[in-house]
């Protein structure tokens, strides 16, 4: 009699073990899930762009080039009309000047070189790499502004060249 029911028995434990395993791969997918979407909520809440901090870090200096070709426009201004332009963060704080317009090898605009004001005198300015869609033209005042503060430009990689 035993043997009638071994059958059934070892399919039924067969089939738990499956679906445990399937219920355990299912409750990990759900917790990366919910893991993502808290992350995703996390950025929301705090005002962070982690697709533009994520596109910051991917911008490799090493490639970029400076533009020097004026038929080049980004803004609706040429690379001549950039340089030199004002940089505010939006407490209007001044916190330097375009030094440089910098492309990739397609000739887009990528980024600018700001050289960043340390002071009364100015003696040794530091030239940072500020990535182009983290400021924003300001036609009315015409500057740029930007929603970085002094401290987090003065963490961009330096341009040396």
């Amino acid at each position: 009699m035993n043997k009638m029911y071994g059958l059934p028995l070892f399919a039924l434990a067969l089939g738990a073990l499956v679906t445990g395993a399937s219920l355990a791969q299912a409750e990990g997918e759900l917790e990366t899930q919910t893991q993502t979407e808290s992350d995703l909520n996390s950025d929301m809440n705090t005002g962070v762009d982690t697709d533009s901090a994520a596109e910051t870090q991917l911008l490799d200096s090493a490639v970029l080039i400076e533009i020097e070709d004026e038929t080049v426009t980004h803004d609706g201004l040429t690379v001549s009309e950039i340089e030199g332009m004002d940089v505010y963060t939006t407490g209007d704080e001044n916190i330097g000047e375009v030094d440089e317009v910098l492309g990739d090898e397609t000739g887009q605009v990528q980024a600018f070189v700001v050289e960043i004001a340390d002071g009364v005198f100015d003696l040794d300015p530091r030239k940072v790499i500020v990535p182009a869609d983290r400021l924003t033209l300001d036609t009315e005042n015409d500057r740029y502004r930007t929603q970085l503060t002094q401290a987090d430009i003065e963490g961009f990689d330096q341009w040396n060249q």
